[in-house]
């Protein structure tokens, strides 16, 4: 006899099955569960593993043991009994709490991908080793731009041209009036030349002066200047030293002038008593381009060099080798990029103002105050100079600013940026643990 729950093969008394604990009471109107045979010229296959038994999935109750159960008896036989094994049912009380815990395992990996991704964006730490080394390398990068600056100021504004053009437009009864030593220059003049005596008396300072004033004398020192220049900046030309000789040739050539003025007519002889003069020849002596180099124990003929573009690159190319340098010193941080970017501009900026404004507007000052010569040449030649030298200082300085304006926003960005993510790392924190 078979269970008819089950299957089981039962004795004939058995009351309960001693497998599933069904009633098996005979005279029961349940129908008893007939075994179909497998014909014997089948071949034995390996019995399927069945993971599950659902009672109400034909399919896979079907197969057991060899035998194959009837659908029909089967079905009617669970609806009329039931099973006394059924299923447990999931709790209410345990589903939440799968599910909060699935909750978790699904956020949990994207919380430490969050994490992750916001190391990886986060700057990398420089030490203070590294930035007091970047500090010394911009400190000889602002030496190499303010370099560049000053000779490529000389290049453009101090050329032979424009100081030729700067004296002429001085005004000659300035420059005559001007100081030299407590004298004016007009009588410093007159008594190196030995004007008086090579006039024999005709002459007194003060038509000596008005001499100087109705000559061409500031195209004479114009076209002198432009040798000089050209020669000591640009290596032009030859020797560009003013002598006695030509001193003396540019009151020859105002001869007619002289006559009129002076109303003497100059001679040879009283030339060449000018020429023969000891302040004369001191006068010349300083002007000597050979006794510039034996005064300050350096070649002015070799000056060419200094102020050739090919040195002025050469400093171009140690300024971008320096700032190369500091970058790969602080790793190529941003941040410590424009900082130290924005400094080097900053201060050389700085600094090329303060000579610019120096080189003219200075001397100007210094000219009003002391009444010296040299201070109103200088300010007067050094006009076109100073000009470039402050449009590069402004230019550099106005760079510089925006720089540290930058450098100074990203690091207040990262700073909130950091303390945000601080913020939400500890929710996040607290929320896991809250799951677990």
């Amino acid at each position: 006899m078979l269970c008819k729950n089950c299957g089981a093969e039962l004795s004939g008394d058995s009351a309960f099955c001693t497998q599933c604990g069904n009633s098996v009471t005979p005279g029961s109107d349940t129908p008893v569960v007939e075994l179909e045979k497998k014909p014997e010229n089948l071949s034995e296959e390996p019995l399927e593993v069945v993971d599950e038994l659902l009672p109400n999935d034909t399919e896979k109750s079907g197969k057991n043991f060899g035998f194959t159960l009837k659908k029909e008896t089967v079905a009617g036989a669970a609806e009329d009994e039931g099973n006394i094994f059924p299923e447990p049912e999931e709790s209410s009380a345990e589903q939440p709490i799968e599910d909060e815990q699935k909750e978790a395992d699904e956020v949990q990996p994207k919380i430490h991908e969050k994490i992750e991704k916001n190391a990886d964006n986060e700057p990398i730490t420089v030490g203070a080793a590294r930035i007091t080394g970047a500090t010394f390398i911009s400190i000889f990068a602002i030496i190499a731009l303010l370099t560049v600056n000053l000779l490529l100021g000389v290049k453009l504004g101090a050329t032979g041209d424009m100081l030729s053009r700067s004296i002429k437009k001085m005004d000659a009864q300035t420059v005559i009036a001007a100081d030299i030593d407590g004298e004016s220059f007009s009588d410093r003049l007159y008594d190196a030349s030995n004007f008086g005596e090579a006039s024999h008396n005709n002459v007194d300072k003060k038509d000596f002066r008005h001499f100087i004033e109705e000559s061409n004398f500031l195209g004479f020192a114009a076209e002198n200047v432009k040798k000089y220049a050209d020669f000591i900046l640009d290596g032009k030309g030859s020797d560009p030293s003013v002598s006695a000789n030509d001193i003396v040739d540019f009151y020859a050539e105002n001869g007619e002038l002289s006559k009129d003025i002076f109303k003497y007519e100059m001679t040879a002889a009283d030339y060449n008593i000018m020429r023969r003069s000891d302040g004369l020849a001191k006068m010349a002596n300083a002007l000597s381009i050979d006794e510039w180099s034996l005064n300050r124990y350096f070649c002015a003929k070799n000056l060419n060099y200094a102020f050739s573009y090919i040195t002025i690159g050469i400093f171009a190319a140690l300024f971008l080798v320096m700032i190369i340098w500091i970058a790969v010193v602080v790793d190529k941080q941003g941040r410590h990029l424009l900082g130290f970017y924005g400094n080097i501009l900053y201060w050389s900026g700085i600094f090329a103002l303060i000579i610019g404004i120096a080189a003219s507007p200075v001397m100007s000052a210094a000219y009003i105050a002391t009444g010296e010569l040299a201070f109103h040449v200088g300010a007067s030649m050094l006009q076109p100079f100073a000009s470039f030298l402050i449009c590069f200082g402004a230019g550099e300085l106005i760079i510089g600013v925006i720089l540290k304006n930058i450098k100074r926003a990203v690091k207040n960005k990262q700073k909130r940026n950091a303390a945000v993510e601080e913020a939400v790392a500890d929710v996040v924190k607290e929320r896991i643990k809250s799951f677990c």
